[in-house]
């Protein structure tokens, strides 16, 4: 896979994904990952410091945006400087009372390589977890387009926790309404999407036609089948904040266990191709986030090579398809072998309701005597 004609095709230059948007639970169920030696999408940090909570030997969190592993770096600065009220205050969980750039001046800057931030306090002061395009995009729905269908009241409604049948009536009945459906045609489309949220040209190879459809489809049932009062990427987008529903990272209870693991996670600009080249056999799981998403089968084939070469025998891949359906299993079935009733038990549970579906993947590959 060649990083320049994806740099040719989508911008690098400023955060895009300040969180994770997938699940990280999703990736915890797949495998035990104890002593195991993880590859993982980097985008915000997030997914890759949950993985330390299953105490794997290393994480390699790879992106192709040096932006994005600044943010990683930075989040990775603050488990280790700031003690956790202190972390989520910096980060943006929770209001500080201290102004955030003298925090990263004083307790945060001196380990960081790259100067990213130097350049950005402004970014710093309003919270690094708020500063990325996907979130502006969020925030933009909630302050603009969400009041012309619900109101603050019935926002809150929707967040409160309810039993299942309580949640599915709310649902039914109030909620998915015919003005919800409308702002959900007009928002949630690729032309919005691509300039507001994501880069147009992640969205070369999806049918435009079935955006809208698909988002709808997966919004029903997250909504209605799904606990709301704990979802925090629903939070976000309902509120623009993830408070009381922290992700995974960020919770209290995993916030030592990521702490006293940092040793092993180290953050590294490449594709799979270019590590491929550097890592014989290395890996035991994979984290994809939904990377395929973005390419052609051909290019999918070529990125599936360098996974093989990168996999330990029997090693586990996870990945997401969020508008494009991609099956590595089914494009190289000589090198790996699905899951696919193990990843929908698990997909079933996801709250990143974007994703169409959840894949599981195993390397058929013979460990050498």
């Amino acid at each position: 896979m060649s990083p320049k004609a994806i740099q040719e095709r989508a911008r690098f230059d400023a955060i895009r994904y300040a969180n994770c948007w997938e699940d990280p639970t999703m990736l915890l169920r797949a495998a035990d990952l104890r002593d195991k030696r993880c590859l993982s999408i980097a985008s915000g940090g997030d997914n890759s410091f949950s993985l330390l909570t299953a105490s794997p030997r290393e994480v390699v969190a790879f992106d192709l945006s040096p932006v994005q592993l600044a943010v990683c770096e930075l989040k990775a600065a603050a488990f280790r400087n700031l003690e956790y009220g202190e972390f989520l205050s910096f980060l943006g969980f929770t209001p500080s009372a201290r102004d955030r750039a003298d925090i990263y001046r004083d307790k945060l800057r001196g380990e960081l390589a790259s100067d990213y931030f130097d350049h950005n306090l402004g970014l710093i002061r309003g919270g690094v977890i708020h500063a990325g395009k996907f979130e502006r995009y969020f925030r933009i729905f909630r302050r603009f387009v969400l009041p012309f269908a619900h109101s603050r009241r019935t926002v809150a409604e929707l967040l409160r926790e309810k039993s299942a049948e309580e949640r599915r009536r709310f649902y039914r009945e109030t909620w998915d309404s015919p003005a919800f459906r409308g702002i959900y045609r007009v928002f949630f489309n690729r032309w919005v999407m691509g300039r507001l949220g994501r880069d147009p040209e992640f969205f070369r190879y999806v049918d435009a036609k079935l955006i809208s459809g698909m988002l709808k489809r997966q919004t029903d049932y997250a909504l209605a089948e799904l606990p709301t009062h704990d979802n925090p990427y629903l939070h976000y987008i309902m509120t623009s904040d993830f408070a009381p529903a922290l992700p995974h990272y960020a919770r209290r209870e995993h916030f030592d266990a990521i702490r006293s693991n940092l040793g092993r996670i180290r953050f590294v600009k490449g594709t799979p191709d270019e590590l491929a080249g550097e890592y014989d056999s290395a890996f035991d799981f994979f984290n994809l986030s939904d990377i395929f998403e973005y390419m052609d089968e051909a290019l999918c084939r070529k990125c599936a090579d360098s996974i093989f070469r990168l996999a330990a025998p029997g090693a586990t891949v996870a990945y997401f398809n969020m508008l494009v359906p991609r099956s590595l299993a089914e494009l190289a079935p000589d090198k790996f072998a699905a899951h696919d009733d193990e990843a929908a038990a698990i997909f079933a549970d996801n709250r990143a309701f974007f994703y169409r579906a959840y894949r599981l993947d195993t390397v058929k590959k013979e460990a050498l005597q």
